[in-house]
């Protein structure tokens, strides 16, 4: 595995550990794309296959922690992952307003993994704003047909870096 940018030093063991005030890695996706008619869909065929282009892409990564809200199509996304790093995937379940749900989970998000790689998979209208509520300026909202974004915050405690990449297949 491929130790996560700028965060990791590797011990006699030959595993890699966070560095001493390593940044913390979040990577935050929107669910991939969902079959229709269902009030907790599953993910389409299209669904499916990009969930195995976020584990082609993220694959390599020394993945720390995998979160997935409450609902089936953001677990699913993430399933091929956690197979490939060997990571369980825990559950932040979003409840009440969504700024608080944000401001409550990024706050426990950079105590419990301080200098980790974690990934987040949300839905359109939670992931731009635990992206804000983590420190990033500049996140775009999600619309419904947006699928391929892939935000990564770098956050090291004092400043935050955000980066805005695409994955898989082009959202139509």
């Amino acid at each position: 595995m491929l130790a996560t940018p700028l965060t990791a030093v590797r011990t006699d063991g030959g595993e890699t550990q966070p560095a001493s005030g390593a940044p913390t890695l979040l990577i935050l996706v929107r669910h991939a794309e969902k079959t229709a008619g269902d009030p907790d869909p599953s993910l389409s065929a299209a669904g499916e296959q990009r969930a195995g282009a976020l584990a082609h892409v993220l694959g390599d990564l020394d993945v720390d922690a995998l979160y997935a809200s409450q609902y089936k199509r953001s677990r699913l996304t993430l399933e091929p992952l956690s197979r490939r790093v060997d990571v369980n995937i825990e559950t932040s379940e979003i409840s009440g307003s969504v700024d608080a749900w944000a401001a409550a989970f990024a706050a426990r998000l950079l105590e419990r993994h301080r200098g980790q790689t974690v990934v987040v998979a949300g839905h359109s209208n939670t992931t731009p704003i635990l992206a804000r509520a983590l420190g990033a300026n500049g996140v775009p909202d999600l619309t419904d047909a947006d699928y391929d974004d892939l935000f990564w915050v770098l956050h090291d405690g004092k400043s935050v870096e955000f980066v805005h990449l695409h994955y898989g297949a082009v959202s139509e």
